[in-house]
């Protein structure tokens, strides 16, 4: 009888190490993956009129509470594209709050 329950304690240890890989996996692939409207407009020359965006480039107005977590995602590689994709879609966070925000609520689904 423990072997049984043994062997479902270890499919479940499987199956959630394989979702937590795929998990990762699915990150690196959004991260780097080119997007395939700012290649097209990159072929009209357009791509400045992307990196401008629509919000302004102030960010002395911000407060400094993320940057410890702004600089973690830095650390990793993907605070820039992260910043890139912030401004892309005109939400008014910085990386350290949208990280922030994202750790909070993997946290809460986990725990």
């Amino acid at each position: 009888m423990s072997s049984e329950m043994f062997s479902g304690q270890a499919i479940a240890a499987i199956l959630a190490g394989l979702s937590v890989l795929t998990i990762f996996i699915g990150m690196r692939y959004f991260i780097t993956n080119s997007d395939p409207i700012e290649d097209r407009l990159r072929e009209y020359g357009l791509t400045e009129y992307i990196r401008q965006g629509n919000r302004s480039k102030k960010d002395s107005d911000r407060p400094d509470r993320f940057r410890g977590i702004e600089r973690l995602a830095n650390g990793f590689g993907f605070g820039a594209k992260l910043k890139f994709m912030l401004l892309r879609a005109d939400l008014p966070m910085s990386v350290g709050e949208f990280t922030a925000l994202l750790l909070l609520l993997s946290a809460l689904i986990f725990v």
